[in-house]
């Protein structure tokens, strides 16, 4: 059965860029450039889906998935400045989280 909705996605991620817009934040240099988000968001989708795939197309179990939860999406929340301010942690490690310090 083909899926009712199949531009829902695209709605969505439509919806979800005019949130900075209608705010009144500015976004990769503003409303118009915003628009760059769409492919680079569908790329970085691709470059984490990919090896993901292939990783499981090579498990019998689903065991093995914890370590991709354990040394891959854990240290990217935890570094990525999510949960935590990167300038709040050590110099050196902001160091290699940064491409260039804040003065």
């Amino acid at each position: 059965m083909a899926d009712r909705y199949p531009l829902k996605p695209i709605y969505a991620g439509a919806f979800l860029l005019q949130i900075p817009v209608l705010a009144g934040v500015a976004v990769l240099g503003g409303p118009p450039l915003i628009v760059l988000a769409i492919p680079v968001a569908v790329l970085t989708g691709l470059a984490f889906a990919g090896p993901i795939a292939a990783f499981s197309a090579t498990q019998r179990t689903v065991e093995k998935f914890n370590a991709v939860f354990r040394f891959g999406i854990t240290p990217l929340f935890l570094f990525s400045g999510t949960f935590f301010p990167i300038q709040a942690m050590p110099d050196a490690l902001q160091a290699g989280l940064l491409s260039r310090r804040e003065k």
